[in-house]
């Protein structure tokens, strides 16, 4: 199985644009399919909070 770690700003307009023919969704949607697992930190996780 693929690891990776996507930088705050990638999953922050991932998570505010739903365009599905952005590179960025697009990634998000292979995740939430299993394609990879998504490594993610308590930094990341504060980052995200603070966006």
């Amino acid at each position: 199985m693929i690891a990776a770690v996507l930088d705050t700003n990638v999953l922050a307009s991932g998570f505010v644009r739903r365009n599905p023919t952005s590179p960025v969704v697009q990634l998000l949607d292979a995740w939430h399919a299993r394609l990879y697992t998504l490594v993610i930190s308590e930094h990341i996780i504060a980052e995200l909070a603070r966006a």
